[in-house]
């Protein structure tokens, strides 16, 4: 109810709420539930194995690679284990 008397009002005065438009709100809600996990991590209370399945059972991915990124650091590692082969 709070919700739609702050819409109601924003409009009436000619404000935009950006804050309680998509997909502001879903990034938000998202970041918030990150920084949850992490800090419990760093404060000790939770192990990371914990934190990483918190985040993944609400698809928020642990990674966020950029453009290109993913393909360069598969390279890599294709670099060093074929260095390994070499070196065993």
């Amino acid at each position: 109810m709070r919700k739609i008397a702050a819409r109601a009002y924003a409009e009436q005065e000619g404000v935009t709420m950006p804050a309680l438009e998509e997909p502001f709100r879903k990034d938000l809600v998202l970041t918030i539930k990150r920084e949850v996990a992490l800090r419990l991590f760093a404060d000790g209370k939770i192990s990371s194995g914990y934190g990483a399945q918190m985040l993944r059972e609400r698809k928020i991915p642990l990674f966020a690679y950029g453009e290109g990124e993913l393909d360069r650091e598969l390279a890599t590692l294709d670099r060093l284990t074929e260095d390994d082969k070499l070196h065993t």
